[in-house]
């Protein structure tokens, strides 16, 4: 498997397939606020896919 990790300027072109991956962040804070009480998390649908082409 080939990959790297770039930040977006480091992006001349476009390459064929991006992978945008924000779990870290994502599953600290759940956990964090399932410590904290809360009851869920509700997920809301995300905007990215208007600007797909």
């Amino acid at each position: 498997m080939d990959h790297r990790f770039v930040g977006i300027p480091e992006l001349p072109d476009v390459p064929r397939v991006v992978v945008v991956v924000d779990v870290m962040r994502a599953f600290t804070v759940a956990a964090w606020t399932f410590s904290r009480g809360a009851e869920k998390i509700v997920l809301a649908p995300s905007d990215a896919l208007r600007h797909w082409p």
